[in-house]
């Protein structure tokens, strides 16, 4: 392989890694938090830390259907086909985060979102248009509604108050997705340095499973 060839290979891990890996940095800060019931007793703190883990699987399982892809065809193209078979078992383990966010209802979605929207960002232009966009999932397909701005409100003012709550709401969400933990641990292989898993993409060999992680305690 010619130095070009080489940074090529480098360039195309980096980009993998960074569609998914980098995207698993805010499961990392926050997920822990409502993962692990004894880290806090704010049951607030658990509620926002949840909103930001949750949104989080959006990212990683669009990486699974439109970066990835792509990344893996030029891999082969180039002739780097243990990495685009490694990209291909890297995608396979981002849809996960599609499968854990099909098991909520779109409208419990649609709360969840903008929720974490407000903690965040406190004021997002998207929610003061005529209409409102937001990207949901259902049946393992990302969905990008448009709504008009009453029937957005209307949604997500009915998902509140038939859970008794944004709390209620939330945690609802959360039971839902922490029922599936083979599925949350899947995830959890990715949530490494991106560098590492660039490193661990462009091995000779296959990773099966995919995980670049060391035992923690």
């Amino acid at each position: 392989m010619g130095p070009e060839d080489s940074k090529e290979k480098v360039r195309i891990s980096h980009g993998m890694a960074q569609l998914v890996s980098g995207a698993t940095i805010p499961l990392r800060a926050w997920g822990r938090f409502f993962l692990d019931p004894t880290t806090t007793d704010d049951q607030e703190l658990r509620a926002q830390a949840f909103s930001i883990y949750f949104c989080s699987l959006y990212d990683i399982f669009e990486a699974s259907e439109r970066g990835l892809p792509r990344l893996v065809d030029e891999a082969r193209q180039k002739g780097f086909d243990t990495l685009g078979m490694n990209g291909e078992i890297l995608a396979v383990k981002a849809q996960f985060a599609g499968k854990l966010l099909s098991l909520v209802s779109t409208d419990l979605q649609l709360t969840v979102r903008y929720a974490r929207d407000q903690w965040v960002h406190g004021f997002l232009n998207n929610y003061s248009q005529r209409n409102v966009k937001v990207k949901l999932v259902k049946d393992l397909r990302i969905d990008s509604k448009e709504f008009s701005w009453d029937e957005f409100q209307s949604r997500f003012s009915e998902s509140v108050r038939s859970h008794g709550g944004i709390g209620q709401a939330l945690s609802q969400a959360a039971k839902i997705m922490v029922s599936h933990p083979k599925w949350i641990m899947e995830i959890d292989t990715l949530s490494s340095d991106p560098g590492e898993v660039a490193e661990a993409l462009m091995k000779d060999c296959i990773l099966l499973p995919f995980s670049t992680r060391n035992n923690e305690a």
